[in-house]
């Protein structure tokens, strides 16, 4: 599959960027995955355009191993995630990630937690934080 993405921001630091999203404006690339039985890996190359670099060619690519719980993930699924994008001068991100599915609660929605972490570099000290999304599927079965 094939991604295109593209963000308007006021703000460009590093700091106020979100881990999970690319570092420059524009980005593109391709995603990959394959899913056997309650075992899911995905991969995503691609690069970024838009902005400063701190690295001469601001590739990214991406790499998840995520379980599924629940007969066919009904309950949702947990796992982790490797991201780097070297558009940042601290490249690599890990990320643990849990999913649960909000209709086994009768919810119209899943809930979404990531535990980002970038360990130290020579540009500053390591950083961890908690993100949580609501997830709303409109067209879900």
């Amino acid at each position: 599959m094939a991604e295109v993405s593209a963000h308007i921001s006021g703000d460009a630091t590093e700091d106020v960027q979100d881990p999970g999203e690319a570092a420059m404006p524009l980005s593109g690339g391709l995603r990959f995955g394959i899913r056997n039985g309650w075992l899911t890996v995905r991969t995503f190359l691609g690069a970024g355009a838009g902005s400063h670099s701190a690295h001469a060619v601001p590739l990214r690519a991406q790499a998840a191993v995520l379980a599924e719980f629940g007969g066919k993930g009904r309950l949702g699924f947990a796992g982790f995630e490797v991201d780097t994008d070297w558009a940042r001068r601290t490249p690599l991100t890990v990320a643990a990630n849990l999913i649960l599915r909000g209709a086994t609660l009768h919810v119209p929605f899943d809930l979404g937690i990531a535990v980002p972490w970038t360990p130290q570099s020579q540009y500053g000290d390591a950083s961890m934080g908690v993100l949580v999304r609501f997830i709303f599927e409109f067209d879900h079965d």
